[in-house]
């Protein structure tokens, strides 16, 4: 796996409102440590999605654009696998099988469309 330099951990969101402040304010946690502090209620949204692609990147390796781009080449990948299957003839028993083996490929291939 491609080291990333992300500090290793869970990293969590919390919610902290302090008595001074008439908003919630969110931080990003790690092992209890704040490593990022927002001041807005609605960046909510932010850190969550900021702590979900930190832990996700160290489970894979690969930065959230990096995955977007396997994801990319796979489907493409996998479109023309499917084409070459289509056009094979029709064969007794495995035939069967690769149509569903198509049908799983077209519905993995719907999932990924925005």
């Amino acid at each position: 796996m491609k080291e990333l330099g992300i500090t290793k951990g869970e990293y969590k969101v919390d919610v902290y409102r302090d008595a001074d402040y008439p908003a919630y304010r969110y931080h990003i946690k790690l092992d209890d440590k704040i490593v990022i502090r927002t001041e807005r209620k609605s960046d909510q949204s932010t850190a969550i999605v900021v702590a979900d692609a930190l832990n996700t990147a160290q489970k894979c390796g690969l930065l959230p654009s990096g995955l977007l781009q396997q994801r990319d080449e796979l489907r493409e990948a996998l479109k023309l696998l499917m084409a070459g299957v289509k056009r094979l003839p029709p064969l007794t028993g495995i035939h069967g099988a690769l149509e569903n083996q198509y049908k799983i490929a077209e519905a993995a291939i719907k999932n990924t469309e925005r």
